[in-house]
């Protein structure tokens, strides 16, 4: 794009990419168990992988003792 608003342009790209994928966001853990949490993804399948690579932990029980999680929301 030549002369054009390369800023313009990335953030359309950024809300094409977040109507496909979702909204990352950090949330607190809170009482939600990482069974419900991971429920919320938007994808059909390997929900709780996801949220375990995403949060760089190996399983649930790590997952719930970290006081902040990242999530994947439509």
């Amino acid at each position: 794009m030549i002369g054009g608003d390369h800023g313009a342009l990335e953030l359309e790209r950024g809300r094409h990419v977040s109507r496909l994928l979702g909204e990352l966001r950090v949330v607190a853990a809170g009482r939600a168990s990482p069974a419900q949490l991971a429920q919320r993804l938007p994808y059909d399948d390997y929900r709780m992988e996801r949220l375990l690579l995403l949060n760089g932990v190996d399983s649930p029980a790590a997952l719930a003792r970290l006081p902040l999680i990242k999530i994947v929301e439509p």
